[in-house]
């Protein structure tokens, strides 16, 4: 992908988005805190409207997420042999001592989007004072790519942050996975893990899980979506073939078959998206609540698929403030 390249200093940038999770004009939610510390389940609901200067009108386009203005990241370091397992480390500018968020960009699986469209979102999270670790993986038409290596990306990668974040002397608070869209997918599959068996095909005895998993726009139920007639949702069929013929691997990996996944989970969907059905994240957290899983649906009306990853939305701005209660 190419776009404008439009970096802009840290400073610059707040001033830019905004003040992050402290200047957000909406309190913490007790439900959310309760979800976030392994509470018991919540009732979903809409998330309080946040209305700030310089809003940009939802819904936005993929287009205009690449043209926001972004920083680089701190760090960039490789978990692996082939030129796409790596990933960007972003630090806050003073202090050692703070939360990760582990962010997993989507676009279908597919090799022709690329984390280039996450990293506004990174910056943003950066200055709202988190350290950021978003990580590029193999994806279809990369080689490698596809089943199973995009899976395993995801899973090196994860474990590859520890020893990172030791070595460049980072205490870490408490870990969030965040993903969007099949980025979404990816993180709440990670999220599970720990809960894999031996002769799961992902299992790993040291597997790191985060304290609480927030999909953005998560595709959630690969089955369903792989059925749809779209070409994301084809792509899930190219990625793990026909739910008829390969249906272990739809039970390995998609979350809905993961319940319980083991942690929290937050699930913000645009009422107006038309890429990822808002059924996807809506039944999912029915369901982990049906099996007592702390969970919270955060229903953001007006916002499309991409409004989630845009920082000067609304709907950004609620998944910010549902992190800061996470963290």
């Amino acid at each position: 992908m190419t776009k404008k390249n439009n970096k802009l200093s840290r400073r610059s940038f707040n001033r830019t988005i905004g003040t992050g999770v402290a200047g957000l004009a909406l309190a913490g939610s007790p439900a959310l805190m309760a979800v976030c510390s392994h509470g018991a389940s919540i009732e979903d609901a809409d998330y309080p409207e946040v209305k700030l200067e310089q809003d940009d009108p939802m819904p936005v386009s993929f287009s205009d997420v690449l043209l926001l203005p972004t920083d680089q990241p701190d760090i960039i370091s490789s978990y692996g042999a082939a030129p796409l397992q790596f990933g960007e480390l972003w630090l806050p500018s003073a202090d050692k001592s703070a939360s990760v968020v582990v962010l997993i960009h989507g676009g279908c699986w597919q090799g022709e989007y690329d984390i280039e469209h996450v990293r506004p979102a990174a910056t943003a999270l950066r200055s709202a004072g988190y350290i950021v670790w978003a990580i590029e993986y193999r994806r279809i038409g990369d080689p490698g790519g596809g089943w199973p290596g995009t899976f395993e990306d995801v899973a090196l990668a994860i474990d590859h942050l520890n020893g990172l974040l030791e070595t460049n002397g980072m205490e870490v608070r408490s870990r969030v996975f965040m993903g969007h869209s099949a980025g979404g997918q990816l993180a709440l599959w990670a999220a599970a893990r720990s809960n894999f068996s031996t002769g799961h095909p992902f299992y790993s005895p040291n597997s790191k899980v985060p304290d609480t998993v927030f999909g953005l726009a998560a595709i959630t139920d690969m089955r369903t979506y792989a059925a749809g007639e779209s070409s994301c949702e084809q792509s899930a069929a190219e990625l793990l073939g026909s739910p008829v013929e390969q249906p272990a691997r739809y039970a390995a990996v998609s979350p809905m078959d993961l319940l319980p996944l083991g942690v929290p989970s937050v699930l913000a969907q645009g009422t107006d998206d038309p890429i990822v059905p808002p059924a996807q994240a809506e039944t999912f957290h029915s369901r982990a609540v049906e099996v007592g899983e702390a969970s919270k649906l955060l229903r953001l009306p007006g916002a499309g698929h991409f409004d989630l990853i845009h920082p000067r939305t609304n709907a950004w701005r609620a998944v910010l403030s549902a992190l800061g209660d996470c963290s």
